[in-house]
């Protein structure tokens, strides 16, 4: 290929020169008097040495003579050979409109071997054998002859145009030179006698041509070109055609006025194993088989060109052109929808001026098809649109009706066109891509030449020069002016700058590609999708939101060549919200963009925080025999949309509603009973406890007469002398003036410890957990309190500790009641913290809650703690004892009071059977979670609350067979330490109103949720596993 190259560069550089020589001065004379005879003004000027073989289809050896020539005669003066007989090289002569000597044809000099009459001159007919000729031309006869094939047996190519002859090929004709015959004729005679016949034209003048006898071509085995154009109608010529055996055609021309006719069947052409070009460019306007393409098949070999105009037939299978490098149907009525291209190899449609419908699907890209002036409609594929302020590209689509057919504004960059790599084998090469558009419109630095555009959007092409010391290309796309960079090798990509826009990451830097399938980013080890990149830039996103902050690892790969790690500061995505403030009823979360509501408020739709978040959190109580008027506390915002109230499975009137509050009535009763309220689609279900406990139990019912009297409307025990405590429990019978005393330390930390001698106990509030409503601890809602705490004052045996976590506001108060024992009274209940004892209250403010359906558990943890000081072993038991009571029989399962017991000291805690709830007084429930050693954990299970405030107490008392250390001393025993650490939990408060909130689809749906009840009976320390 590459001798091929040179051969054809070299000889084009020849013939240039011989263009560009001068005429032989032995010649020019000549070639000056046949000017002036014929008054022919280029062979007589001045400069005609020098112009004359530069002429058009005049030419000149390279010595200077001359070796064809061409011209007009401007006057009547009759020509000789002995006019021409001076050129000694001349070989061709044409002659335009001259008059001739008679016998010009039969007598001609030596050295010529060509002779043409392109109009018309005094020559009329051929009337005997002619000389030996290469070609012979006669035109423009007008006479009616017959003409004997034996006058043409010395000729090799002859052309008769022009009268009507019959031509007489009887006799022996084997010895004749005849190649090519064209002749104006209307019987097609017997040609078979012409051995060496390869190449046949007939027309025919205004009489109708013999169609019948066509039959003759069929034994035309070696004829390889036929050109017909005759004047006969509905003329049947592919019969004939395919009829040769063994038929070594390869071009097949049908000009005007030749009409083919419909056919009874399609024309299989695939006998036709030579041929390369069918061109049909006459009236077809009736050729076809029942409307359809008329021909079947093709042959298997490659054709370069099927040309059928002036047609008119539905769309053809375009499978049928896979071997054929360009089919034209132009100017004719091809009808139909386009389909999309079927074929994989490239092949150049032409459907100019015709009928078809639908629109361009991109698989006809890279095809170089012309759909001018059709009725195809729609949006024109980018490989297209991009390109229409080509001319050669708009110019084959104009004329239709596309959405997108601007040649002025076309706007199309990177994501619509790309060059991805440039493949070398040799010299040549191809060109990979998308939508690179024709090789014409491509420039590139250093110069490439270029072939074709292939199928697969790629374009193929040959270098002259070496490229060894090359490594980058430049292209430059003319239309739409796009430029790209390509290295002919990958190169490890490098990395200079990133910018970061939300989540999306612009890349710069060098050697990347236009090809985003063969490039990997890693933001922090997470894959950014690749959307956009240059040789220079990388544009990517990884997923919304951005979550990650501060100095991060980037990482680029290229067709599996890595960068280097470049580190990049992240940040997190910030989205306004919509509307801005979350119409007061929630915060922004500026990472998502999304509104969070608090729990009050939910968001449907498009109403952003806008649908009241209903719930009940408290109840007033009534007479449980009688029943009555309640009113139920919680939330239900300013829109109550069809309220309608369900207790105890029976609808109740709803006398009054606010946001705040429900007024209607309940039955007798006793213990919790169910409720559904529903209202604006959604449907909230849960429990409430609406009857007074009118008698409360005390604990162990204050030891019996002998001990105490119980207070049944508080529940509350009035010991008598000699006995102490929450149960009126006996005094130590080794009681002295020297029985030890309890310390009360309140730490800054916000830990509690009572000790007494050696022995300690610690409380605390350790965490606090949303609940959902089967009871279960949400693990991602866990808040530790416990460490965390601020002291904010300390007077007058106060302590005040806080902490703000997530917006939830914390406040821990301790209270030591170190004169006298003090009178409290909380939500409703008046009770007696003794003397040495501690009180605590526990507030959470504003807990957004993840669902109406949970409430809280707040944990407290107490542990006892062994101190070296003050140590007294005569009341080591080595375990610890747990004693729990309801003080109700309603709720037995509830505890209420707590008797915690190690080495003759018993920590008493009380909790109180009801909070405050927003402020409301309601019952709660207390239950033990775990015991574990000597350590303690209580649960107190709140209601769904904003506001929540508990009230529990504590004091650490002598067991009553407390034995001080000066009793045991004569016995021997020397004191000693147990380590052990025990924590007890000091509050519990009880969920009174389970909560369930269910949005309405089309149908409430209720969900009653029952309460969760654990015993707690007297519990002695044994090992739990």
């Amino acid at each position: 290929m590459k001798f091929f190259l040179y051969v054809v560069f070299y000889l084009f550089i020849f013939l240039k020169i011989i263009k560009c020589v001068d005429v032989a001065s032995s010649e020019l004379t000549c070639l000056i008097n046949l000017g002036i005879k014929t008054n022919y003004d280029p062979f007589k000027s001045t400069d005609t040495q020098s112009t004359f073989c530069s002429l058009v289809f005049n030419s000149c050896i390279s010595n200077g003579s001359i070796a064809a020539i061409y011209f007009y005669p401007n006057n009547t003066e009759v020509l000789s050979w002995s006019d021409f007989n001076c050129f000694q090289s001349l070989s061709s002569l044409t002659l335009l409109g001259s008059i001739v000597e008679l016998d010009f044809i039969y007598n001609p000099i030596p050295s010529i071997k060509s002779l043409y009459f392109r109009s018309k001159s005094n020559i009329d007919s051929v009337y005997k054998e002619l000389p030996s000729y290469e070609n012979l031309m006669l035109s423009n006869l007008t006479n009616s002859y017959v003409l004997k094939a034996s006058y043409l047996k010395n000729v090799k190519s002859f052309s008769m145009f022009g009268g009507s002859i019959s031509f007489d090929t009887e006799g022996d004709q084997s010895n004749s030179s005849i190649e090519n015959l064209s002749i104006t004729i209307n019987h097609l005679p017997i040609l078979s006698v012409f051995s060496k016949l390869k190449s046949l034209s007939i027309s025919s003048d205004t009489t109708p041509f013999n169609d019948s006898s066509l039959i003759n071509i069929q034994p035309l085995s070696k004829l390889r070109s036929l050109s017909v154009t005759i004047n006969t109608p509905n003329v049947d010529i592919f019969s004939h055609l395919t009829s040769i055996y063994n038929s070594s055609l390869d071009y097949i021309y049908i000009g005007s006025p030749t009409q083919l006719g419909p056919v009874s069947q399609k024309i299989n052409l695939s006998g036709l194993n030579y041929l390369n070009i069918v061109q049909m460019l006459n009236n077809n306007s009736i050729f076809n088989y029942n409307g359809e393409f008329p021909f079947s098949s093709f042959p298997s070999h490659k054709i370069s060109v099927f040309a059928m105009k002036e047609s008119n037939f539905s769309i053809p299978d375009l499978q049928l052109f896979k071997n054929v490098s360009s089919v034209n149907f132009d100017s004719s009525i091809v009808y139909g929808t386009l389909p999309k291209y079927p074929l994989s190899n490239p092949v150049s449609f032409s459907f100019y001026n015709n009928k078809l419908t639908g629109t361009i699907d991109e698989s006809w890209c890279n095809v170089g098809a012309a759909f001018t002036n059709n009725k195809l409609s729609g949006k024109l594929p980018d490989c297209f649109y991009c390109f229409l302020n080509s001319s050669s590209v708009s110019s084959k689509l104009s004329g239709n009706n596309f959405t997108n057919f601007f040649t002025n504004n076309v706007e199309c960059g990177y994501s619509q066109i790309s060059i991805y790599n440039i493949k070398f084998n040799g010299i040549r090469f191809i060109l990979n891509g998308k939508n690179m558009g024709p090789f014409s419109n491509i420039i590139s630095t250093p110069s490439l030449n270029y072939e074709q555009n292939l199928n697969n959007g790629s374009i193929s092409g040959y270098i002259f020069s070496s490229i060894y010391n090359t490594t980058i290309f430049e292209f430059r796309l003319k239309a739409p002016g796009i430029n790209f960079t390509i290295a002919v090798e990958p190169q490890t990509p490098t990395m200079s700058y990133i910018i970061q826009n939300n989540n999306t990451f612009t890349i710069n830097g060098t050697h990347f590609s236009y090809d985003v399938s063969l490039i990997s980013v890693k933001i922090a080890n997470k894959n950014c999708n690749v959307f956009f990149s240059t040789f220079y830039q990388i544009q990517c996103e990884i997923g919304y939101p951005v979550v990650d902050r501060g100095s991060i690892d980037v990482v680029v790969t290229v067709s599996g060549l890595s960068s280097a790690s470049k580190q990049f500061v992240i940040s997190q995505t910030n989205q306004p919200c919509y509307p801005n403030g979350c119409n007061s009823n929630g915060v922004c979360d500026h990472v998502y963009g999304v509104c969070k509501c608090n729990s009050k408020w939910l968001t449907i739709g498009s109403q952003i925080c806008l649908t009241p978040n209903q719930f009940i959190s408290s109840t007033s109580q009534v007479d449980p025999t009688t029943g009555g008027n309640i009113t139920l506390y919680g939330f239900f915002g300013p829109v109550h949309q069809t309220p309608q109230l369900t207790i105890g499975g029976v609808v109740s009137t709803i006398f009054s509603i606010d946001d705040n509050s429900i007024s209607t009535s309940i039955p007798p009763g006793k213990s919790g009973i169910t409720i559904t309220f529903v209202q604006n689609g959604i449907t909230w279900s849960g429990t409430i406890y609406p009857y007074i406990i009118k008698s409360l139990q005390c604990p162990n019912n204050c030891g019996g007469d002998s001990q105490g009297t119980c207070n049944t409307l508080n529940g509350q025990c009035k010991c008598l002398t000699g006995y102490i405590g929450l149960d009126c429990q006996p005094l130590p019978t080794d009681a002295k003036e020297s029985t030890p005393l309890s310390v009360t330390h309140i730490d800054p930390s916000g830990l509690t410890t009572i000790s007494n001698e050696q022995t300690g106990y610690q409380i605390s509030i350790n965490s606090v957990v949303e609940v959902d409503y089967l009871g279960n601890e949400i693990g991602n809602s866990l808040i530790e309190l416990t460490g965390n705490w601020i002291l904010e004052s300390s007077e007058n045996s106060i302590s005040t500790f806080k902490q703000i976590v997530s917006n939830v506001s914390f406040i821990l108060i301790v209270e030591e009641i170190v004169n006298a024992d003090k009178q409290f009274s909380f939500a409703g209940n008046d009770f007696t913290v003794d003397k040495g004892g501690v009180k605590i209250s526990f507030s959470i403010s504003n807990w957004n809650y993840q669902s109406n359906l949970n409430t809280l558990r707040v944990k407290m943890i107490s542990d006892i703690t062994i101190d070296n000081k003050d140590v007294n072993t005569c009341n080591e038991d080595g375990e610890s004892s747990l004693e729990s009571s309801s003080n109700t029989e309603t709720f037995t399962d509830n505890v209420n009071y707590l008797k915690f017991s190690f080495n003759g000291k018993i920590l008493q805690g009380r909790f109180q059977d009801k909070m405050l709830s927003d402020g409301k007084s309601t019952f709660v429930f207390t239950k033990l979670i775990s015991k574990i050693n000597n350590k303690v954990t209580i649960g107190l299970d709140l209601p769904h609350c904003i506001q929540c405030l508990l009230d529990p107490d504590f004091s650490v008392l002598l067991s009553p067979d407390f034995k001080s250390s000066d009793s045991c001393a004569s016995k021997g025993r020397k004191p000693w330490l147990i380590p052990v650490v025990v924590v007890v939990p000091v509050v519990a408060i009880a969920i009174i109103i389970t909560v369930v909130v269910v949005v309405l689809k089309k149908n409430s749906v209720r969900i009653r949720v029952g309460l969760r009840n654990i015993s707690m009976g007297s519990v002695k320390d044994r090992s739990r596993k």
